[in-house]
């Protein structure tokens, strides 16, 4: 009895000492971002509480930052890893079809690039790699959320109405909100919270609702007030009619890069590392803001890794040098871990009124309902939650997309509030690109296009302030 007793007094010490550091480290460890008032940041209702554990170093003084890898593969016998074996899928992961002619070029100013052929692996043939330059590539750029009479249009064609079916989605189904810069707004139904979004520095915010709301009379809140409304698409509500406000001014800008290093991405990937790289020192030398990047990469199930992640890092040096580890490998068949990787923009360290912008490098779609139980409802769930915290994504496709690429990545934008980028035939790199539904859209450098789309959530224009004071 006596030894009995002993065990039981150790197991409820030993459970009080568990108790006691898991309080500790919830109140000295970890820094929530945000409150439960309108400041951008924490969870707004979403049920999913972004942390920033701040900086960590080890016992050589070096930074330890929440790098990991999720779904890690081992390599089979013959050094290949997942799907490379498939029939038709060379070893390296590249689709054979690659291998055919690029699109002729377009005459004008884009003209004197030759087109360039990968190999197998991905890799630039000959001495390619170092005559690569900033630049090459070309983009458009769409801005549904300026537009929300025709982005709402577009759904009533047959073929985007099967691809809104067939994804749960109701990205259409928009309320367009003007506030106070930087502010939470919140959509209730009752008081069930629908959905929230973070404004941007001009006070805009795009709120979504399912179709079973339609016609309901739900409460818009923001900034303490709150109006009721009628759900239906195209709305719009204002909190400012009265209010003078100049922009926001943020001083923080955290970036994030997510991107697909499948086979079928070797085309480009090359010409992106270059790009992206030019982009970063680019936006780097805004010295007025500070800025941290977190560079990622994701496959599919099976391959070498699903997604790779590296945590927010002000050393700008050390992404680059990472960015510039990777090659396209594996993939297989053509749908990709796109909803694992939109998962993992969640479990990282973004800063409280910071500016938060997810690129999204592409050029296919997550796996479907039939593939993977639940994956479209995980997907707007995770969304929501990204929408809540004010990350906007942005999405950028390359070649090889299609016109459910191009919905899907269109409704990711609307959702959270970013804007749809898409890469052009124009440079004559890479295979042939989807050509957006939309007719009205500029072409532009990528690397000029990215740093631009940067200026626009971060920096107001000095006519738009001087008006505004």
């Amino acid at each position: 009895m006596k030894t009995i007793s002993k065990i039981r007094r150790t197991a409820i010490i030993a459970t009080i000492l568990l108790l006691v550091l898991a309080m500790l480290s919830a109140g000295c460890g970890v820094k929530q971002n945000g409150n439960a008032e309108n400041k951008p940041g924490n969870d707004a209702g979403s049920g999913n509480v972004i942390i920033d554990p701040g900086k960590l170093t080890g016992d050589d003084g070096k930074i330890i930052y929440g790098d990991g890898v999720i779904g890690e593969a081992s390599a089979s016998e013959d050094g290949t890893f997942g799907f490379d074996s498939v029939a038709g899928w060379p070893k390296g992961g590249v689709k054979a079809e690659r291998a055919e002619a690029m699109p002729a070029l377009v005459d004008g100013e884009w003209g004197g690039i030759e087109p360039i052929i990968p190999g197998p692996g991905g890799e630039i043939p000959g001495d390619y790699n170092g005559q690569i330059r900033a630049g090459t590539l070309t983009a458009g750029e769409i801005k549904d959320a300026k537009d929300f009479e025709n982005w709402r249009s577009l759904w009533n064609d047959a073929e985007w109405d099967g691809l809104r079916k067939a994804r749960g989605l109701y990205a259409d189904n928009v309320i367009s909100v003007s506030t106070l810069p930087m502010q939470y707004v919140r959509l209730f139904d009752g008081e069930t919270l629908v959905f929230t979004a973070v404004s941007d520095i001009f006070g805009a915010a795009t709120l979504v609702f399912p179709d079973s709301l339609k016609g309901k009379e739900l409460t818009v809140q923001s900034i303490d007030a709150t109006r009721t409304v009628t759900c239906t698409p195209g709305t719009s509500v204002s909190f400012t009619e009265t209010m003078k406000f100049a922009p926001a001014q943020p001083q923080m800008l955290d970036l994030m890069l997510m991107i697909d290093t499948t086979g079928s991405m070797g085309d480009e990937l090359e010409y992106l590392k270059v790009e992206i790289k030019d982009v970063i020192e680019r936006v780097q030398k805004e010295q007025k803001i500070s800025v941290r990047l977190s560079v990622n990469f994701y496959r599919d199930e099976g391959d070498e890794y699903v997604v790779k992640y590296y945590d927010f890092r002000d050393d700008i040096d050390d992404c680059v040098k990472i960015l510039g580890e990777q090659s396209a490998n594996g993939g297989g068949d053509w749908p990709e871990a796109v909803h694992t990787a939109l998962g993992n923009v969640l479990q990282h360290s973004w800063r409280e009124n910071a500016v938060k912008l997810c690129f999204f490098v592409l050029d296919a779609p997550p796996h479907d309902e039939s593939e993977i139980q639940g994956i479209n409802e995980g997907m707007l769930k995770d969304l929501n939650a990204i929408a809540g915290n004010g990350i906007r994504i942005i999405p950028v496709v390359s070649s090889g997309a299609d016109l459910s690429v191009e919905a899907l990545m269109r409704s990711w934008a609307v959702m959270t509030g970013g804007t749809y980028l898409f890469l052009t035939n124009h440079s004559g790199i890479g295979g042939d690109h989807q050509t957006p539904t939309d007719t009205e859209y500029e072409i532009e450098p990528l690397n000029d296009c990215m740093v631009r789309v940067v200026k626009d959530y971060m920096f107001a224009p000095a006519t738009t302030q001087d008006d505004a004071q």
